[in-house]
């Protein structure tokens, strides 16, 4: 700032103390060297004027015998350095039970560090909502039909999120605000736990999750450092698992009618207590009539193997019209009974008398 006269030259004499105020503007201008100098050859210079909150302002100078001088609009803008990095290690990988299927039990799968760089605006970084994508691997596991919901934790403290948007291949949440915060110029590190669904799960399936470097999803809210568009390197997992153990053998498919002695079909799985299949189970199942009186025919014979985890028993007939009921058994699981099925000829109708 310089005396000067009305075609705005430059006073190379003019000796008069400058003051700086803030005039407009919501935040807090400050500086180490006072606000208040002495101009040296006509200019007072000030190079550590900083403004704490992003936004607009303007500033006053006044000196005494002169007119005072507005500063022409200024716009400050958060640092946009932020970053995010791989940890110092990675969850091992192992496979996650699907009984695995409420909060308690949910499984530690990812960790990231949030970088603030620290360059400018003195603020730290607090994050609004993040984006966790999946890696595109062979037999990758839909996020949708796996996850059933997500915990994070900020240097081993549990943080407050929204219930996470999952879909097929990345899942969202909202940070609750001030609750995961990267200091200026430090760093927050987070870890990611899943649990999963209770149903509709695929056995080996696999997990990967990662942190994209562009279009990564994170965002932040107002009051501090913002993202950088790019991040320098994608964080990954390693390669988890789903690991269905099967504990008993369920009817999956069974008809509720079938004509006297007209083929039908039965499915029997080896499933886990929430029913998902399990395709490493090794064993066979035997099928017999349980109610009835009728002759059931088995084609291929009553004992089959359980291969990738179901066993189907084609073209069975019954030889009765009535109803009747099929008990499967299996060596190492439970037996179960099935329901009510109803044998019938097919070609009956109504005929006036």
């Amino acid at each position: 700032v310089g005396g000067s006269d009305n075609n705005g030259n430059i006073d190379s004499e003019f000796v008069n103390d400058i003051t700086l105020s803030l005039s407009q503007g919501n935040g807090l201008l400050t500086t180490a060297t006072g606000f208040t100098k002495a101009p040296i050859t006509g200019i007072a210079n000030w190079n550590d004027l900083k403004y704490n909150s992003a936004g607009t302002l303007r500033i006053l100078a006044s000196s005494t015998g002169v007119n005072q001088v507005l500063s022409n609009v200024i716009s400050v803008l958060n640092d946009s350095t932020s970053v995010v990095s791989s940890s110092a290690s990675q969850p091992a990988a192992i496979g996650i039970s699907s009984l695995k299927a409420f909060p308690a039990a949910a499984v530690e799968i990812l960790r990231f560090r949030i970088n603030d760089i620290g360059e400018t605006d003195d603020l730290p970084t607090i994050v609004k909502s993040i984006k966790i994508s999946r890696a595109e691997i062979t037999d990758a596991a839909s996020l949708t039909k796996t996850i059933g919901g997500v915990f994070v934790k900020a240097n081993g403290n549990p943080v407050g999120i929204s219930e996470p948007d999952i879909k097929t291949n990345y899942f969202t949440f909202t940070v609750n605000e001030n609750t995961l915060v990267a200091p200026n110029g430090g760093f927050v590190d987070v870890s990611i736990s899943i649990y999963l669904n209770e149903e509709g799960l695929t056995d080996n399936q696999k997990i990967q999750l990662i942190v994209d470097t562009t279009n990564h999803g994170f965002t932040i809210y107002p009051s501090g450092s913002m993202f950088n568009p790019t991040f320098p390197m994608q964080v990954t997992s390693n390669i988890f698992w789903i690991d269905v153990a099967a504990s008993q053998i369920k009817f999956a498919s069974i008809p509720i009618r079938v004509g006297v002695l007209l083929p039908f079909n039965i499915t029997i799985n080896a499933t886990d207590l929430n029913n998902n299949t399990d395709k490493d189970f090794s064993g066979s199942v035997s099928l017999s009539r349980l109610t009835g009186n009728g002759i059931l025919v088995f084609p291929a014979g009553s004992t089959i193997a359980i291969a990738q985890g179901n066993s189907i028993y084609s073209a069975l007939t019954y030889s009765i019209p009535e109803k009747f009921s099929l008990l499967a058994s299996c060596p190492t699981l439970n037996n179960i009974a099935s329901p009510l099925i109803t044998c019938g000829d097919s070609d009956g109708g109504i005929a006036a008398i």
